[in-house]
């Protein structure tokens, strides 16, 4: 129990989906016999990783950055510096192999294939990009903005037929404070994000269609309006009637599809089930505004899980097969993303495939795992990490 937090893809409170090794032990901080790894996310620490010099690991994380490669040679001590270069604090990024820490200077180049950089999530910074001038790459000015695309002919004070003073255009993008999403050319900065298609500030991570009007609509295909996540919103939903398009009205509902028929007053109904605060499920036609009914859908407080067509809403989440937080395999509030089992027993396991376990993310807990062993799976005790 407490030797070792032992999973197959899982998160240990506080490092989320890694690998630890057999011998790893809790009481030192989520130690494992190659490695040191508090509070590193989603990583896989190698065996041959010293605790004290290292982080090596495939696609892991190091404090503070994100799903990143650190390099064999890569030093704790030195502010996770590797073989390539300096990367504190940057998140998600590939360091070139050829990079060298002094031909690379830290305050000339950041230069990686899927990387970040403060505050900036998944963007391509071009060798020539200066880290001094915030984060300017040779395409063009980026922050704060995530996870986007610079285009290699954008001008730092341009970028391709929108001006950066205007806009922030990109391919696969982040503009702030909206998260993925295209800017069309003619978007103005100055305008809250305003683009040729429509306003969204602050809309996450949507495409906005070019028929769109500013002033009436979020009209996109697979996007966000404030302050939902994911969803299709039709082309006759109206700003100014709080995110409501013609299936009905979904705030705060994140990632769903709404259904045609689902009416705005109904407070998020649909056709059908209800499904506030519901994050990324999908409703089916047939399900009942009373049965919350989803395929791959979320239930207040848990995500990404599957509601069965009987569960009743004023039951809590309550399903054809138990009371779910309960469903027909187990008991799971308030797990995150995982797939009940039938022969699960409500007062006696978290058993599930790819599962959540309170206060765990994403690990694998066996049939054998006891509900009151706090998370006890059949290789290994990992509460609470």
């Amino acid at each position: 129990m407490v030797t070792a937090h032992r999973c197959t893809d899982g998160y240990c409170t506080p490092v989320h989906r890694w690998e630890q090794h057999t011998d790893a032990q809790m009481g030192t901080s989520h130690r494992s016999t190659d490695g040191y790894c508090t509070p590193v996310h989603r990583w896989e620490l190698y065996t041959g990783a010293q605790i004290r010099t290292a982080h090596r690991c495939t696609d892991g994380y190091c404090t503070p950055v994100h799903r990143w490669e650190l390099y064999t040679g890569a030093q704790l001590r030195n502010a996770h510096r590797c073989t390539d270069g300096y990367c504190t604090s940057m998140h998600r990024w590939e360091l070139y192999t050829g990079a060298q820490m002094c031909t690379a200077q830290m305050r000339t180049t950041h230069r990686c294939t899927d990387a970040y950089c403060t505050p900036m999530h998944r963007c391509v910074l071009h060798t020539g990009a200066q880290m001094g001038t915030v984060h300017r790459c040779t395409d063009g000015y980026c922050t704060p903005v995530h996870r986007w695309v610079l285009h290699t002919g954008a001008q730092m004070g341009t970028a391709p037929d929108a001006q950066m003073g205007t806009a922030h255009r990109c391919t696969d993008g982040y503009c702030t404070p909206v998260h993925r999403w295209e800017l069309h050319t003619g978007a103005q900065m100055g305008t809250a994000h305003r683009c040729t298609d429509g306003y969204c500030t602050p809309v996450h991570r949507w495409v906005l269609n070019p028929g769109a009007q500013m002033g009436t609509a979020h009209q996109c295909t697979d996007r966000y309006c404030t302050p939902l996540y994911r969803w299709v919103l039709h082309t006759a939903a109206q700003m100014g009637t709080a995110p409501r398009c013609t299936d009905g009205y979904c705030t705060p509902v994140h990632r769903w599809v709404l259904h045609t028929g689902a009416q705005m007053g109904t407070a998020h109904r649909c056709t059908d089930g209800y499904c506030i605060l519901v994050h990324r499920c999908v409703m089916h036609t047939g399900a009942q505004m009373g049965t919350a009914h989803c395929t791959d859908g979320y239930c207040t407080p848990m995500h990404r899980w599957v509601l069965h067509t009987g569960a009743q809403m004023g039951t809590a989440h309550r399903c054809t097969d138990g009371y779910c937080y309960r469903c027909t395999d187990r008991y799971c509030t308030p797990l995150y993303g995982w797939v009940l089992h039938t022969g699960a027993r409500m007062g006696t396991a978290h058993r599930c495939t790819d599962g959540y376990c309170t206060p765990v993310c994403r690990c694998v807990l066996h049939t054998g795992a006891q509900k009151g062993t706090a998370h006890r799976c059949t290789d290994r005790y990992c509460k609470p990490l």
